[in-house]
């Protein structure tokens, strides 16, 4: 039995994985795996985050859907979005904030904060 997934499995599907609006679990399984600098590059180069306030997730008529009908949720590359944060909020018609769980602190100095900012 396996402990976790291989890198490259993990690679080859991240883009079509669908963490609706918690990516916290993705992030925490990936700051607990060895990742080389290759790894770390494919993850500043993959869209695999959602964001909290993209328009086109909200809008469910608008937004594409998969075979079975299911709203997909479009993904960003991490350099596409800004850690949430209330000031931030202030400017939310123009700067995309990364989808996390509201009652969760995400921040440049959290441990999930400087994984997703290096």
């Amino acid at each position: 039995v396996r402990q976790s997934v291989s890198m490259e499995f993990l690679f080859q599907n991240l883009d079509r994985l669908q963490w609706n609006d918690d990516p916290k679990p993705l992030i925490e399984y990936l700051r607990s795996q060895p990742l080389t600098n290759d790894d770390l590059y494919k993850l500043k180069s993959t869209s695999y985050l959602p964001s909290e306030n993209d328009n086109s997730n909200k809008d469910t008529t608008a937004s594409q859907k998969d075979e079975n009908g299911n709203v997909i949720i479009k993904l960003f590359k991490p350099n596409a979005l800004h850690l949430p944060s209330a000031e931030l909020r202030l400017f939310s018609d123009t700067a995309r904030l990364l989808s996390w769980p509201s009652e969760e602190e995400l921040s440049p100095k959290s441990a999930n904060g400087k994984f997703l900012v290096r």
